[in-house]
């Protein structure tokens, strides 16, 4: 009999194991599913052993699962077959990053209308008008990075053009391949890119080099990471939103403790904010047409942590303060000022989501001279305290 910690083997699932049985059936070898597979762990350690059995999401592996003894079933269930499978095993089922159904209607995710936000905000503020979107639709939480991309796009008057993968999957992948990359050579350039998955993100890499397109020069692309190796396998790097799957993870076991406890009426999983985005040279700043726009965004980027003077930005930027301000409301939507608190308020978000310093010890990193005037400024901008948010999404 082997042992790691309080994941044990198959040898110690029996009904006499003073162990709560939890299944998981999650697909180990993608990145994403790695990151929850820690957070799961993260609970155990931190609160009650369980005893794990693991098999692939997949409805192949479930001739094994179905007849084996088990309390609870976390699950990645992302198709009808899979619910209806999971369903008839009769016991409390967690259904994490998935899509709704007879098995796990409430489904603990990301929040992927934060993470269209931020990508389509990431591409503007690079100063980008051109936008567009490819991946398919069908998969979990596409449509609403789209969709929230879209409304951030309005907000600024501009729209996000789509390829949805999915339309065309009647087609060999060489011949979607094609008919994706005619549609991205007739949008006009440069373009800003959204893709919604690593894997999306390198095939439209590769359509661009093979359309000829320099990047971030003609297309600047962001994507969503599933694991941050994911990003060095393509050339350029792929610029990629962060999803907090850890957390996810984490979240997902402790409402399966709560399940296995008898809750009844668990309230909504709350979606998991993005922890952050991996700038690489896919969606570089110097990709802005404007170079002076463009190092005034650096300069605050690159110095969020402190007080930065407006007046300071307009010396960087080599404008007079009026001809930047018009410059920033008319590319961006907001003005100089506005920028610099975004993104010393992200940064502090940052901090409480992915850390365990105290607010004392943020506001020493950060732009403001004590903790009140950073509680009030973070309530302004996120609607309720740093304490209140970190313990709505962090995990302990």
């Amino acid at each position: 009999m082997t042992e790691s910690r309080n994941f044990v083997t198959d040898s110690l699932v029996t009904s006499s194991s003073k162990f709560r049985r939890v299944t998981l059936l999650i697909h180990l070898s993608e990145g994403l599913h790695a990151g929850l597979i820690r957070g799961i762990g993260r609970y155990m350690q931190a609160n009650r052993g369980w005893v794990v059995h693991r098999r692939d999401a997949n409805v192949q592996e479930w001739s094994e699962v179905v007849g084996r003894p088990t309390d609870g079933v976390i699950a990645c269930l992302r198709t009808k077959e899979l619910h209806e499978a999971v369903a008839a095993m009769g016991v409390p089922v967690v259904n994490v990053c998935g899509i709704p159904g007879e098995a796990g209607k409430r489904v603990v995710e990301p929040d992927y209308a934060a993470i269209g936000s931020m990508m389509c905000r990431h591409l503007t503020d690079r100063g980008h008008h051109g936008l567009a979107f490819y991946g398919n639709l069908r998969a979990p939480g596409r449509s609403e990075v789209l969709e929230a991309a879209r409304r951030e796009a309005a907000g600024l008057g501009l729209t996000v053009s789509c390829f949805d993968r999915g339309e065309w999957s009647h087609l060999s992948n060489r011949d979607a391949d094609e008919q994706f990359g005619d549609w991205l050579e007739a949008l006009p350039k440069p373009l800003g890119l959204m893709t919604a998955g690593s894997e999306d993100g390198i095939c439209a890499i590769q359509r661009c080099h093979e359309r000829n397109f320099d990047i971030p020069e003609h297309v600047s692309l962001v994507g969503l990471a599933t694991e941050e190796a994911f990003m060095d396998l393509s050339y350029p790097p792929l610029s990629s939103v962060q999803v907090a799957w850890p957390r996810l993870g984490y979240e997902a076991a402790r409402r399966m403790d709560a399940l296995l406890d008898g809750a009844t009426d668990l309230p909504l999983p709350v979606p998991q904010p993005p922890s952050g985005l991996t700038l690489c040279r896919s969606s570089e700043v110097t990709a802005i047409a404007d170079p002076n726009l463009a190092a005034a965004l650096v300069f605050i980027h690159e110095h969020a942590g402190r007080a930065i003077p407006v007046n300071e930005v307009v010396r960087v930027a080599g404008l007079s303060r009026s001809a930047l301000e018009r410059r920033f409301v008319s590319k961006l939507g907001r003005t100089v000022f506005q920028e610099i608190r975004d993104q010393q308020i992200a940064q502090i978000r940052d901090l409480l989501l992915d850390s365990n310093l105290t607010l004392d010890e943020i506001c020493d990193r950060s732009a403001f001279a004590n903790t009140g005037h950073l509680s009030n400024a973070f309530r302004q901008a996120m609607g309720e305290s740093p304490g209140r948010f970190r313990r709505r999404f962090q995990s302990p």
